[in-house]
Formats: structure tokens, sequence, C-alpha cells
């Protein structure tokens, strides 16, 4: 059966009619949505929102540049146009869809403006010559699109990555040439001005670099990277030896990189979003506010402020030497943000939670290096109190529970749960209740754990603590990691479903609350595995990836670390019926992927005697390496980790062949390239990300094809939501990239000249699909249909 009848799409007329009357008849009807954007990474979302600076502040910061300079500058004619984003528009279509791709992905914190205006604002300062301007901001557009961080760990690899960072920018710049030589006919002044370069040595550098334009990017930008290092920058100093000076300069021993990581890692991020240093010697806090932007503190300023308010803090139980940096982290982080009358725009109030503990500061911050310059406590905050209906509750004769803890220790049940309910003895917020923060102290060798509700600074509830808090108190690692999460603004929660998450940038994992439901004899095991699972990746560090095979081994070896966690609850459970029964949740639903896995678990236990340190890695690669093989669900079936990866790699990274970005690029280096007719302005106009919904490359057909690329309108999915919530044209959307990136591909020709059709096959949710496609010599996809068929079902009967 056809779900989809009435869904097929035909060339509307206006359409037919535009293109019989337009005399640029290679272009092709399109029209656009947003693709996966160009030059994304997983920390560039986060950095990118920083707030710039403009200044040096006592020395702290130092300025570095990372672009070639040349001793000479063209002079343009009088006649040439003013240097500005409109000129890149008109005159390099390429650099202009490199731009819209990052205005998609980046802006400006400070003033919310587009990339775009701010890298263009960069490259006027250098050059207000139209040319020299537009190949100035494609080289800092190539530069923007260096997913690693310039690395502060080591000599060699600061200037390996500084260098890496420099190959970027001239490798854009140079595509970016090539494209207006190729394109432009021998009038066009753009072709004199993209032949002349600032020295010999960079002209030689282009003609080596399109001579191998055919080698993998990544390796096209090492290369370029090495011979940038041996170029002069002055007479007698090459580039790499400049920069190994900088970092001379700078200060950083071995010994403070391996003692002080954290700090290291800020730095670099530091760096990468503002081209700041900010020495690290002198940090003692770090962190990122509720606006996502970068604020720091120095030790000395933190060792002043800490001894004026160390009064008031020791009042709510906080001791203003181990925890007064984690108060002003949370408060940052977590805290409500507000302006304080009376005094500047540099001082922020904020109210917040710390450890069950209402608080408020005020905060003082340099408005433009982020600097913590002052802090103050503007009132005493009170230790919550009980409330009076709880109160009258506890005391009751006919309330047993907490009366007779308070009475084993010989303490009234009030002072028993004032005793317990401070910020020092806090654990951690309840998984599964909320304002309810779990609390535990020692009594001699007794353990008290409580829940307590608390509201508006009266404690409005208390109770034992549920058998998943219980559990917990078997794991103290579990618990320290828990705490570290949390504190560093982790939101760990349990949420409606049977899937459980760990999202790097909201900083936030989900627990499927499934699991406490479905297992009612093993459910706290149950929850406590997925835990450790989503911890591990929340606490993964993720090393620098150059290649597809990078990527994958990357995903495989971050889940092998999270199955590595599962296992090492064993190890770790000295109780032996909890062993047991983590044992017995291991194995719930998944015999054979247990069997596997086990095996994995057995044969650690083995090696750790005889290869200590080589056991774990050992075991975390082949737990990876079980999991690349296993099938996500909601995908189509067949389907594995492995080939989701390489297809994720492909579609996102920066040399992916299925990068939209990349796919665009292509287009537009065509001798003819496709345009759009755009109604509004009537007028043709290139294909863009802003006029493209779904572009993607078909497989090869012989060994010298690159595979041909297609693309579609986007008004080909403009919502049609139905009266019952579903939108079909969304749903034929995602079915039409699964079927391009997962499905089983065949091409023939449709019987019209240049014009082709492409089948995609797949069977998801037990629904097979057959996709026909209909598209012209310019890619465009002209016509489509969606087929379904669900398989049938014989019963036999006796």
């Amino acid at each position: 059966m056809n779900k989809f009848s009435g869904w097929l799409r035909q060339p509307s007329a206006s359409n037919r009619e535009e293109t019989s009357s337009s005399p640029q008849n290679n272009a092709s009807p399109l029209q656009g949505r947003s693709p996966t954007q160009l030059f994304i990474r997983q920390k560039e979302n986060l950095t990118a929102k920083l707030t710039p600076l403009k200044r040096s502040i006592k020395g702290t910061f130092q300025h570095i540049s990372t672009r070639i300079s040349g001793p000479l500058k063209s002079s343009a004619p009088a006649t040439l146009p003013k240097a500005d984003l409109n000129f890149v528009k008109r005159h390099s279509p390429l650099l202009d869809q490199q731009l819209a791709s990052l205005d998609q992905t980046m802006r400006e914190a400070s003033q919310g403006k587009p990339i775009s205006a701010s890298l263009s604002e960069k490259a006027l300062a250098i050059s207000k010559d139209p040319y020299d301007y537009l190949f100035k901001l494609a080289h800092l557009v190539g530069q923007k699109s260096d997913n690693q961080p310039i690395s502060f760990k080591s000599r060699d690899e600061y200037i390996d990555s500084i260098l890496r960072h420099q190959a970027k920018g001239l490798q854009n710049e140079f595509e970016i040439r090539y494209d207006i030589l190729t394109r432009t006919n021998h009038n066009d002044p753009g072709k004199e001005f993209a032949a002349r370069f600032h020295s010999p040595e960079i002209k030689e550098l282009y003609d080596q670099y399109h001579c191998n334009y055919s080698n993998p990017a990544e390796l096209l930008t090492h290369n370029l990277a090495k011979k940038i290092a041996q170029l002069k920058r002055s007479s007698d100093t090459t580039y790499a030896e400049w920069h190994g000076q900088k970092y001379d300069n700078f200060g950083i021993s071995p010994e403070f990189v391996a003692a002080n990581p954290d700090i290291i890692h800020y730095v670099e991020i530091y760096f990468h979003a503002t081209r700041r240093f900010l020495s690290p010697q002198e940090l003692k806090l770090y962190t990122f506010d509720s606006d996502q932007h970068f604020k720091w503190l120095r030790t000395e300023t933190a060792d002043v402020i800490a001894n004026q308010q160390k009064d008031k803090l020791k009042s709510i139980g906080i001791d203003p030497v181990s925890e007064f940096c984690k108060v002003i982290s949370a408060a940052l982080k977590h805290g409500k943000k507000e302006n304080i009358l009376g005094r500047d725009n540099r001082w922020s109030q904020y109210s917040f939670n710390y450890k069950g503990v209402v608080l408020k500061l005020y905060v003082k911050c340099a408005q433009e290096s982020g600097e913590i310059l002052q802090i103050e406590i503007p009132e005493r905050s009170l230790n919550n109190t009980i409330h009076p209906a709880l109160s009258k509750a506890i005391t009751d004769k006919d309330d047993t529970g907490l009366q007779t803890i308070a009475a084993d220790i010989d303490m009234r049940p009030e002072a028993l749960l004032t005793e317990i309910i401070q910020p020092q003895h806090y654990l951690r917020k309840s998984l599964t209740q909320k304002d309810t923060y779990i609390y535990r102290k020692i009594f001699g060798d007794i353990p008290i754990a409580l829940s307590a509700k608390i509201e508006d600074q009266k404690i409005v509830d208390v109770a034992g603590v549920n058998a998943l808090d219980h559990l917990l108190r078997h794991f103290p690692e579990i618990e320290k990691t828990y705490a570290r999460l949390e504190a560093d603004g982790w939101n760990i929660k349990l949420q409606p479903g049977s899937g459980s998450s760990c999202d790097l940038y909201k900083k936030e994992i989900c627990i499927a609350d499934d699991d406490w439901r479905q297992y009612s004899i093993n459910s706290p095991e149950i929850i406590l595995i997925a835990l450790v699972h989503e911890m591990a990746h929340a606490e993964y560090e993720t090393k620098p990836i150059f290649s597809q095979e990078e990527y994958s081994s990357e995903y495989a070896l971050n889940e092998g670390n999270s199955l590595f966690s599962e296992y090492m609850l064993l190890e770790q459970a000295a109780d032996e019926d909890i062993k047991n029964s983590i044992m017995d949740a291991l194995s719930i639903d998944q015999d054979y992927k247990f069997n596997q896995q086990y095996q994995i678990y057995e044969k650690w236990r083995n090696d750790k005697t005889n290869k200590l340190d080589q056991a774990d890695q050992i075991a975390k690669e082949a737990f990876g390496n079980l999991f690349a093989q296993y099938q996500p669900s909601g995908f189509p079936t067949g389907l594995t980790y492995e080939k989701l990866w390489q297809v994720g790699y492909e579609t996102s990274q920066s040399d992916g062949s299925q990068n939209p970005s990349n796919l665009l690029a292509e287009l537009l280096q065509k001798d003819l390239p496709p345009k759009i007719w755009n109604k509004t302005a009537r007028a043709w106009q290139p294909v863009s990300s802003q006029n493209v919904s779904i572009i993607a490359r078909l497989p090869k057909q012989t060994a010298e094809d690159k595979g041909k690329i297609i693309f579609f309108d986007k008004h080909e999915f403009l919502p049609t939501p139905q009266e019952d919530g579903v939108d079909p044209s969304r749903a034929s959307f995602e079915l039409i990239k699964t079927g391009l990136y997962y499905g089983n591909i065949t091409l023939e020709s449709d019987g019209r000249v240049g014009n082709t059709m492409a089948h995609l096959q797949f069977n998801q949710h037990g629904i097979d699909y057959h996709i026909q496609l209909n598209f012209d010599e310019a890619g465009y996809v002209y016509d489509w249909t969606v087929n379904e068929s669900e398989p049938f079902e014989f019963t036999l009967n006796d």
C-alpha cells in the first residue's frame, strides 16, 4: 500500500515557464533549506559564544597573530567598488556560501551580530582594497574552519597546531583564488587580482597546492603547514622558529601542564574563541556563566576575597578555603542574573541554590576580559529552617521513623534533622524528586542519609533515601563522579521513555524512567548501570580527529569506555549480594550481548595480572569494537553503529564527501554552476544553503566518477501538518534523507536525455520503503515518490 499517495511532486507551471523563458537554460529552479552546517565541531558551539577581547589587561593577555603577512599590498583602481559583503556576494558565490554556513552556527555573543559581519570587519581592518579584502576574508573563513583548538600542552604541539591553523586560512584563500581564476573571463578584473600574490613564496605554495589538489583535504593541510614552517618571517627566522619563541615567552613548564590539565584545557578554549592568551599560572577559577561568557579569577584576588567573606561563608557551613571557588562557580553557572540598583553594569547579582542553601552573590567583572574583580555577599544567608508543619509531624507520637533514628544516637528529631541537612553533608540532588536533596552524615560508625524537600529555605518534607540512593552508598567512586558532574553544571534527571542519553552541549544526562518502572526487582541496579554508562560519556575526553577512521575509532572507544565502566561495578562492589544483583541487571533482556561482553570482562581480569598498564585499554577497545556492530534502534534494518558513524563523519566534517557545504561549493565551482530563480528578487541566483533543503552525492558509477550531486528545492518540504498532528512533508523529508544516506541505491535513465532516476530502498520499523527520485543533468530533483509496503503475515490453521 502507498500511504504517501497524493505526495507526488510535479514541477509547477510557474517553474516550467521560468525555466523556458530564461536565457540561462542551464539553471534549475531550486529553493532551499539549511543543511548540516559548515565547520561544526564539539567545542566550537560553546566557544563561539564567548565575548571577544579587544584590549590587554595588566599584561595577562597576549594577542597572537595567525595571519601570514607579506611585504606588498595591491592597490585597486579607483573604479573598483566598495569592499563589503555585497562585493563578496557578487564576485565570489563560493565565499558567500561559506559565510552563510558559518552564520548558521556562530554568532558573536556580545552584540548578536552574524559571524560574517565580524570577520568582514577584521578583513577591512587589514585592507580596504576590495579584492585584497576578499582574499583576507577568505583566509579568516578558512581559519574559522579549523576545528581543533591551538594546543598549549607543549612547545611542539603549539607550533604544529598554529601552523595547521595558518594552513587552513591559506588553503581556503587558495580555493577562492582558484575559483575566481577558473570561473571568470579574461576581461574580469577579478582574474588579475586572483593571480596577484604578496610574495613569490606564497605564489609558489599556491602552484604546488593545486598540483596536488586530488589529495585528501587533511593531507593538503598537513603538507601546506610543513611548507609554511620553513617560510622566512624575517631575514633570519622561519615561521616555525618564531612560533616556538612565542611559546617560550608564555612560560608554561611541562610540570605545570602535567599537574593542571583542566587549566590548560580552558586556556585552549579561551584562545580558540578570542585569539587571546590567558596566562594559566594566574588562574584560580575558570568557568562559563549562564550567558556562556567566560569568567575567570586570579589566585591572588581569590585569596583576598575569601578572607574578606570567610565569616559569612562559615556561618552557613561553607569553608572558604576548600569551597569558596565552587560557590562562585555555582553562582555564575546556575544563578539568576540581575542588575544591581545603584551600581554600574560591571556588577551583577546572582541568586542560586548551593547544596540546598539559597545564596546571593554580588559579582564585579571586567566587561571585556571576563575577569572577576570583586565579590560580596550582600546579606547574611541563613541555614534552612524546618517548616512548622514538618516540625509538628516529626515530633508527633505516631511518627516513629525519624524519632527512632534520633533516639538511637540520643538526639531530638529536630536537632538530628538540622544537624544532617547542612552544606558540608550534601551529596546530590535527588534523581527522582524535584527540589529534593540527599544528605548523609556519619555519627560514630553509623551513616544516616536523608532526602529533604526544600522550598524557600524551609525544609518542608523529609524521608529516608530510596533504593537507588541506598545502592549508591556502596559505590563511593560513582558518588564522587556524580557530585563532580553536578558541581560542573551537569543536570542529571529521569526522563519519560526507554532511552538514556548524554548531551555534551546541554551538559545533561537523561535516564529513562521506563527502566525504573519496568523492572520492579532490579530497577535500582538498572538505573545505576544506565547512570554509570552516561556519566562515562560525560567525562570522556575526545581526542583530535583528522580522518574518517579516527572518527569511527574514537566513537567506538567512547562507547567501549562506557561499557567498561558498567562492568567495573562488579569490581567496585564489596558486598557479594550487591555484586550478584549487578550481574543480574547487566544480563536482563540482552543474553547474547551479555555473554559477549562478559567474555571481554573475564579476559580483562586475566590481563590485569600480566598486562597491568594495557589491560584497561585493551578491554575498552574490545568493548568498542563489539558495540560498533550493534544495530541502533530507529534506523534501517541491518544498519550498524559503525556505518552510522561513517555517515556522521561524511556529513559533518569539513572534508566529508557528503558535507552539504562541500557539495554546494563543488556545484559552484562548475563551469556552468546551477542557479535558481528567486521569485521575490525576480533573478537567477547561485545555489546556496538558503535555497537548498536536501543535497547529497550518489554512489560512483565509474572509477573516475566522483558521484552525481543531487539537490532539492526547499519548497518541496514546506510544513503541511495534518489534523492528527502528523506532518507528511517532514516525514518524507526524513525518509528521503534516510534512503540517500543508508539505503540501497540504484540508477537508471528515465528515457530523456540528461535525466536520470535513482531508486532508494530500505526497511525500517518492519516497513519496506522504495523511493524514486527523478533529476535532471544539473542534479535538480524535479519529481519524487515514496512507496511503502508492510510485510504480509500468514497464519496457518491446523
